[in-house]
């Protein structure tokens, strides 16, 4: 409904669907295929007789064979992209942290090099190794950088500042389009709370427990100091916020 899918007041509109039960199906309707991701990298069953999800999405978007994979100009959304970010940024280099997502993704771009592609994503891109699987960007594959390494290298060395810029060129390039929440109508309060003569000694009696654990810790051979402050920042979080609602 609230995509404009289905049926409504006797009118026909964009029919949508599911994946049927079992790979072998054949599907011959037209509309919108919903699919998930752990389908699209789940392997054939012995009652499928080697046949898999992923090659029947296929088979469906190539109309059960009747256009070779390269005519499918159709539109292709990846919802919560990110699930497929893990994957190789190094060419030539097997790396076990590939995902099966990741590279199955990759590999349905590869095979309908005319599908149009959208990427949807909160989080698409923290770093710029992350943005292996969006190949469609352009942003690689060009005179500048010929492979995804090659771009990826020179993000990384140039620093977050480098990140803004990429954004920024792919915005101009109208390939890039972001969304905020509104806060409109949206309120907050800022609250003093109090602590109590047993909330306060709590606190006393912490600090000094990490003084002195800090100067024991910090004689020993394997003292770790990044290990030691991100805990004692932990500890007196975690300690301020059980203040605040107990």
């Amino acid at each position: 409904e609230d995509i404009g899918c289905g049926r409504r007041n006797g009118r026909d509109r964009i029919e949508l669907f599911e994946m049927p039960t079992s790979a072998k199906t054949r599907i011959h309707a037209d509309g919108v295929l919903f699919a998930t991701y752990s389908m699209l990298v789940s392997g054939g069953s012995k009652k499928s007789h080697g046949h898999t999800r992923f090659g029947q999405i296929v088979s469906w978007l190539c109309k059960n064979g009747a256009i070779a994979a390269d005519e499918f100009d159709g539109v292709l959304v990846f919802d919560e992209a990110h699930m497929a970010k893990n994957v190789r940024a190094q060419e030539g280099r097997e790396q076990k942290s590939n995902s099966k997502t990741g590279l199955r993704v990759q590999e349905i771009q590869d095979l309908l090099p005319r599908a149009r592609i959208v990427y949807v994503s909160a989080t698409g891109a923290s770093e710029p190794k992350h943005m292996a699987y969006m190949a469609r960007l352009g942003l690689w594959g060009i005179a500048n950088y010929e492979t995804f390494a090659d771009f990826c290298k020179h993000v990384e060395n140039a620093g977050v500042s480098s990140m803004e810029m990429v954004a920024m060129q792919m915005k101009s390039a109208g390939m890039y389009c972001s969304r905020h929440l509104s806060f409109q109508g949206a309120r907050f309060e800022i609250e003093m709370c109090k602590l109590t003569a047993k909330q306060t000694e709590i606190y006393k009696l912490s600090a000094i427990f990490w003084q002195d654990f800090i100067k024991v810790y910090s004689e020993s051979k394997e003292a770790n100091s990044r290990l030691l402050w991100s805990a004692h920042q932990r500890f007196f979080l975690q300690l301020l916020l059980s203040f605040k609602i107990s």
